[in-house]
């Protein structure tokens, strides 16, 4: 038996009870294929982020051990998973930082603080400012020295730091037009090499010692610097 009013069907009538059944059905089945899809999305999230995180503490123990190219070698397979994460980038620019590798810390110190929203790794500032000091390029080190103390809480020796630093900025800007009274003499690549002898001290007109980073064969491969 049917009733309807006008054209109008209720939904009391068999055909239009099965229809409004069949679509309820459809809407429950499609509601459960998106919740479906959204789990299966989290949950891969999550196991990206839980070998991201795998590799960034490997990273963490071969640089703790000084193995630091290594270390740059599991931090940056973190990056490849998702180059914004924070702690991966902060310490693939402390290992090249190790290495005296400056140009190469300050691309990743300034990802770091490019990335951080929230000021969770302060010290990048910081050591932006170190790194352009290095490298010579002291208003953009003093920049970011006053940028770092207008956000770091502590009053330790970092921030002391960063005071002197500042100030060591205003003096090399003030000097870096003074002429020098001595003439430099680069010794050749055998003696010279990049970011890995310091300390030089003249023992007699033939005679130089110093202390050097490099090693004596290529035994510990994974530790060759990388330039």
């Amino acid at each position: 038996i049917s009733r309807s009013v006008g054209s109008k069907c209720h939904l009391y009538h068999p055909i239009c009870k099965g229809k409004s059944e069949a679509i309820k059905t459809m809407s429950r089945l499609f509601i459960k294929s998106i919740f479906a899809l959204c789990l299966a999305w989290m949950m891969a999230d999550i196991s990206l982020a839980q070998i991201a995180g795998q590799y960034i503490a490997k990273g963490n123990k071969e640089q703790k051990d000084g193995y630091y190219q290594s270390a740059i070698f599991y931090y940056k397979k973190a990056l490849k998973m998702d180059t914004h994460l924070l702690e991966a980038n902060y310490e693939t620019a402390q290992a090249y930082r190790k290495q005296r590798n400056y140009k190469r810390a300050l691309s990743f110190y300034e990802a770091t603080v490019a990335n951080d929203g929230r000021d969770l790794f302060p010290e990048a500032r910081f050591y932006s400012g170190l790194m352009q000091q290095q490298m010579g390029k002291y208003k953009e080190a003093k920049r970011n020295f006053e940028s770092f103390l207008s956000i770091y809480r502590a009053r330790d020796d970092m921030y002391r730091w960063a005071r002197d630093q500042i100030i060591s900025c205003d003096w090399a800007l003030e000097h870096k037009n003074d002429t020098s009274e001595y003439e430099i003499i680069r010794p050749d690549s055998g003696i010279n090499t990049i970011h890995a002898e310091m300390s030089p001290y003249l023992y007699d007109s033939n005679t130089m010692y110093l202390s050097t980073m490099r090693y004596e064969d290529d035994e510990v491969k994974k530790n060759k610097p990388v330039f």
